[in-house]
């Protein structure tokens, strides 16, 4: 029996952005489990945010959204483009 990473790869490459894009939204165990001087960008998000910075807030966020939107749109012509191939 082979094993058949060609064929699971969509399935894991989608698997893989839904997981970062919850590991990008969970602030609260990212502050517990973070060590002391090691910020993420969802505790600099969350400091912009109280600190009245909006404008920078919203470019990161901005940001976030393209980046995730382009993998996403990776994912999806990978995926694509492997099931064609298999047809």
């Amino acid at each position: 029996m082979r094993y058949q990473l060609p064929l699971r790869w969509p399935a894991l490459a989608a698997a893989w952005l839904v997981a970062l894009a919850t590991a990008m939204a969970e602030l609260s165990a990212t502050q517990s489990a973070a060590p002391p001087g090691v910020t993420t960008l969802s505790m600099r998000i969350f400091d912009r945010l109280h600190t009245g910075a909006d404008d920078q807030v919203a470019g990161i966020c901005l940001v976030l959204v393209a980046l995730f939107g382009l993998l996403a749109a990776a994912v999806l012509w990978f995926a694509r483009r492997g099931a064609s191939k298999m047809e």
